[in-house]
């Protein structure tokens, strides 16, 4: 593998040193950001620790890598600037390899009983609890009924008018 720097940034405000780069690796895999970085501190005449590589890529069918590394005059200006997922990438948050924290798994849930046996249990499955599902369906019904109830009020009286007309006017004829 050979690593090339075609980029090179003096950041004085931040303490570092900004490098684009370049990498060849002909019959290997691509290289890991470790090895990555050892190269890129033999160029810069650096220690390790003091590089970070932002991000790298390879493309398909090229055994080439491009990339972007931040060489820092020292290691506690790169834990005061650096994002925590870049020194974690990097390996570099206190001093420690950072651990995966493993997904709690949801807690097992009960054997419901399967339907047609214990018929007890599910008339009970059925019911719903308290402050759940059918208290609430229960309160809205009888607003519902209500406006119901109101529109029939505005509308008997014109229902009973035509069956009153047609009452007089079978009597008529």
């Amino acid at each position: 593998m050979e690593i090339q720097i075609t980029e090179k940034k003096e950041n004085a405000l931040l303490n570092r040193t900004e490098v684009h780069f370049v990498g060849v690796h002909t019959s290997e895999a691509p290289p890991t950001q470790s090895q990555v970085r050892d190269e890129i501190a033999k160029l810069t005449s650096t220690k390790k620790e003091q590089v970070i590589v932002d991000w790298m890529r390879s493309e398909f069918g090229i055994a080439q890598l491009k990339g972007y590394a931040k060489v820092y005059k020292s290691l506690s200006s790169a834990k005061k600037y650096e994002r925590d997922h870049i020194l974690d990438r990097n390996k570099k948050r206190d001093g420690k390899v950072p651990q995966v924290k493993e997904a709690k798994k949801p807690a097992p849930k009960q054997d419901a009983p399967v339907e047609g046996e214990g018929g007890e249990a599910s008339a009970e499955d059925e019911k719903a609890p308290e402050g759940e599902g059918k208290e609430a369906p229960a309160e809205e019904a009888p607003a519902e009924d209500e406006s119901k109830d109101d529109s029939s009020d505005n509308e008997a009286p014109a229902e009973e008018k035509p069956s009153e007309e047609k009452a007089e006017d079978k009597k008529k004829e």
